[in-house]
């Protein structure tokens, strides 16, 4: 993973490939033309390297302007305890870590919840004991860098309408979760479980925390939509709020799950069909789903997958649709195991000036 010149380039998000999960790495030239990092989630494949501690290493960084954990779920945070002890072992400084699985106190006394309760609402995001407590192991080895003034200097909740800004043109604002409608409907179903659910690891439920990320750019007014799990209900409520004519990229939620999948909002968008679209899938789940990469290929410009070399559409020629049949073999392919192509590493969607998007497939060093 080679830095770009700083010249060349505004923004570079990299979607690493951990199968079943997400692990994004934001990169932007700083002012020092040292490059600026930020992290989304953190998941990893078992006994294999963390390709964000390997990025941390190649681009040589000393500190992270941010972390952000989009939600309580192990896809997502498998790698953050690892990932915060290489950073304690290195000496490398975390500005900033945000997460959404907390609440304030004055949103708890408005629901007239204990403190028990409130603890019981973080591990129930997960549903083994073993995953409860390394989210518990997680939280715990935060509080503890926060108050100890060791590498982290701040630990907060993100919420609606905060804004992280990333330089002087760059800026990402939070459109969800939005507490006092997600985070009541989340607290409702936790304590209200479906019988028909038959999750093993992780409650579907703190889906509602999840992130929806909307970056901007002052001066060219581009922005990209960082879905993470979103419910459909968080796309129904922030399409009054996005402003779709300004898109150039967007990331497909839930590693392209229908049941998160809201037709009406990406219809929404005027210009989609020049628009290319991002989704990180696993094996695990059934993900992604056949009709949701099928909408995509339609409407969208490109589809892009993190196992995969290339877009989808490549493989849509002539009827014969390699898509159609991969996915009838396996729910999905990720690189640990047999792939279409030897080659399956970070998609790396590239913003240059102007808002000029190319998305590249980089192959890990050590593949």
């Amino acid at each position: 993973m080679n830095p770009l010149p700083s010249s060349s380039y505004d923004l570079k998000i990299n979607f690493e490939n951990v199968g079943q999960g997400d692990a994004l790495v934001l990169e932007w030239p700083g002012k020092d033309n040292q490059t600026k990092i930020g992290i989304i989630d953190c998941n990893i494949i078992p006994d294999q390297k963390c390709p964000v501690q390997e990025c941390l290493d190649q681009l040589n960084i000393r500190e992270i302007e941010f972390i952000i954990l989009s939600h309580p779920h192990s896809d997502h945070f498998s790698g953050l305890l690892n990932l915060l002890t290489y950073c304690i072992e290195n000496n490398i400084r975390i500005k900033r870590f945000y997460h959404t699985a907390a609440y304030s106190r004055e949103f708890m006394t408005s629901l007239t919840v204990d403190e028990e309760t409130f603890a019981q609402l973080i591990s129930a995001s997960v549903n083994t004991w073993k995953l409860k407590k390394e989210l518990s192991r997680l939280f715990l080895k935060l509080d503890e860098l926060h108050k100890g003034n060791s590498i982290l200097d701040r630990a907060n909740l993100l919420d609606y309408e905060k804004r992280i800004q990333v330089n002087e043109q760059i800026g990402i604002k939070v459109l969800s979760p939005y507490y006092y409608e997600e985070s009541k409907k989340y607290i409702s179903a936790v304590f209200r479980p479906d019988p028909k659910d038959t999750s093993k690891e992780n409650n579907p439920k703190a889906n509602l925390l999840s992130t929806v990320l909307e970056i901007t750019h002052k001066e060219d007014d581009w922005s990209v939509l960082l879905t993470s799990d979103a419910s459909k209900a968080s796309f129904r409520r922030i399409s009054k709020e996005v402003n779709v004519s300004k898109l150039i990229f967007a990331q497909i939620p839930h590693h392209g799950s229908k049941y998160n999948h809201d037709a009406e909002f990406w219809l929404s968008i005027p210009h989609k069909s020049e628009i290319p679209v991002v989704m990180s899938v696993g094996r695990r789940y059934g993900h992604p789903h056949k009709e949701v990469v099928e909408f995509f290929q339609e409407n969208f410009k490109e589809v892009h997958a993190t196992n995969y070399v290339g877009g989808f559409q490549a493989y849509f020629e002539e009827g014969d649709s390699f898509l159609r049949r991969v996915l009838a073999d396996i729910p999905s392919i990720h690189r640990s195991s047999p792939s279409p192509h030897p080659k399956c590493g970070r998609k790396s969607v590239i913003i240059r000036s102007g808002g000029k998007v190319e998305i590249l497939t980089e192959d890990y060093p050590w593949d």
